[in-house]
């Protein structure tokens, strides 16, 4: 009967030590205007091979865990990041639908906004 016992508190604190070495640890950290983030207004954030891209208010920026490196050719109002195919999509106000490689490439338009057209409401990607 003592060894039964004996063997369900080892089996139960060995269940709590696996548990406790299971769990993950995460870290809560405020980014500043002074992190070189483009703006502090952000739309989109996608995780691509451990690499954070954040659509924000003034273009499209890439977190690596220490810095962010800004895409230079994205000025305007970038959001709905999707990464498909090893292409980044997105929406630019004023552009259209655009896609790139990676943070530091030049986005290829692939479906510009028709600002001639009768409805003002043509810009956005679901009307396509």
């Amino acid at each position: 009967m003592q060894k039964n016992i004996f063997k369900i508190l080892n089996l139960f604190f060995f269940l709590k030590f696996q548990i406790l070495v299971g769990q993950t640890s995460y870290k809560v950290e405020s980014i500043k205007s002074t992190d070189e983030l483009l703006s502090n207004t952000i739309f989109s954030t996608i995780k691509i091979n451990n690499y954070l891209y954040i659509s924000t208010q003034r273009g499209i920026s890439l977190f690596d865990g220490y810095k962010f490196t800004n895409n230079s050719y994205t000025k305007n109002v970038s959001n709905n990041l999707l990464f498909s195919n090893k292409q980044i999509y997105f929406f630019e106000d004023g552009v259209g639908i655009q896609k790139m490689n990676s943070i530091y490439s030049k986005p290829t338009k692939l479906v510009p906004i028709n600002f001639q057209d009768s409805n003002p409401n043509n810009n956005q990607y679901y009307y396509l």
